[in-house]
C-alpha cells in the first residue's frame, strides 16, 4: 500500500507528489495495467487521490506512456537469450541415489546454442577442489595462464 508523504518531506509535500511513488514494487503496481493503462488513467488518478496523493491526471498519463515505451520485459529477455545463446552455458549439480542408497554427485555443463553437453562427471565425495577441476576441464582456455 502507498504511504502518503510526510508533511516535512520537502517541496512535494505542499502540493504535489513525485512520480517516484510509482517506483515502489510493493506499491500500486501500474505496470500491471499494461496496454490498457491509457484507458485507465482517470481510474488510477482517482485511486491515488483516495490514498491521499496529490498528483495530476496528466502526470499519471505521462508516466504510463513512459512505461509503455519500455516494452514487454519478457520479450527483452527472450531477445537477449536469442542474441547470446552461442555463449551461454547451463550448469547443474545434482545427486543420483544408487541401488545401495548411496548418493552420487553429478556435475553437468551444457551449451545453450547447440544444446551440446560440454562436460559431465560423477563423484561420491565432491569438494571445492573437485568442482574447480571440473570447471577447468570444461573451459580449458578460460582463467589465468600459468607460465
Amino acid at each position: 500500500m502507498l504511504n502518503a508523504p510526510h508533511p516535512s518531506a520537502g517541496p512535494h509535500a505542499r502540493g504535489g507528489v513525485s512520480l517516484g511513488i510509482f517506483q515502489n514494487r510493493n506499491s500500486l503496481n501500474i505496470r500491471h495495467f499494461g496496454r490498457a493503462a491509457v484507458e485507465d488513467e482517470p481510474k488510477i488518478h482517482g485511486e491515488l487521490q483516495k490514498l491521499g496523493f496529490v498528483v495530476s491526471e496528466r502526470s499519471v498519463a505521462r508516466y504510463l506512456r513512459r512505461i509503455q515505451h519500455r516494452g514487454n520485459p519478457g520479450k527483452r529477455w527472450l531477445a537477449f537469450l536469442q542474441n547470446h545463446r552461442e555463449v551461454i552455458v547451463a550448469f547443474d549439480f545434482f545427486t543420483v541415489p544408487t541401488v545401495t542408497f548411496q548418493l552420487l554427485y553429478c556435475f553437468f555443463v551444457m551449451e545453450h546454442g547447440r544444446r551440446k553437453i560440454l562436460h559431465f562427471n560423477v563423484t561420491r565425495h565432491p569438494t571445492a577442489e573437485w568442482v574447480v577441476q571440473q570447471l577447468r576441464e570444461t573451459f580449458p582456455d578460460a582463467g589465468p595462464t600459468v607460465t
